[in-house]
């Protein structure tokens, strides 16, 4: 994200998408970003709500995005976004992708590159939460927070009953004003 947030991701992606529409005649009338964050499931993303106001108010007619993963991690999320554009009149095309979303051929191979997204943000969180696990094992701190520790506490509790007094530590911590 960080190399996302200090331009070099976006510029490539703003850069292939131009190259895209120029290269088809077509007018970039906007470019919406949301820097640095991700396009999973539940993003407050205000320039992704943005694009979907404008499509619905018809101000283009073209969705065009540098790979379908940026647009969106999350199949059932991405299928009704397209479902909405549609229903505006909006076509999507995706640069890396270069496939036709209008065609059943097209729209199976959109499912699977959205599942795979999908897929991909999943194992990401797997991973994370396995390395934040690893990290409280060897003692190396990552909570600043009365509750971030027992939130590791959780994570790393073996039994039910380990499981449960961390539970129960975080919910004093709340109740007694902690974060």
């Amino acid at each position: 994200m960080r190399e996302q947030v200090d331009g070099f991701s976006l510029d490539a992606q703003e850069n292939n998408i131009r190259k895209y529409a120029e290269d088809h005649g077509w007018n970039v009338t906007a470019i919406y970003t949301d820097a640095g964050i991700s396009a999973k499931r539940d993003s407050q993303r205000p320039q992704f709500l943005q694009l979907i106001q404008d499509a619905e108010s018809h101000l283009f007619d073209v969705v065009i995005v540098d790979k379908i993963d940026r647009f969106y991690r999350h199949l059932s999320g991405l299928l009704n976004t397209l479902d909405q554009l549609k229903e505006d009149n909006v076509s999507f095309v995706s640069v890396q992708e270069r496939l036709d979303f209008t065609t059943p051929w097209g729209k199976l191979t959109l499912t699977v590159l959205g599942m795979l997204a999908e897929i991909y943000i999943d194992n990401l969180r797997q991973e994370t939460t396995k390395g934040k696990v690893q990290r409280a094992r060897m003692g190396i701190g990552m909570a600043t927070s009365p509750m971030g520790i027992a939130k590791v506490c959780a994570l790393i509790a073996k039994t039910p009953m380990e499981q449960a007094t961390a539970r129960s530590l975080g919910h004093l911590i709340k109740a007694m004003g902690g974060h």
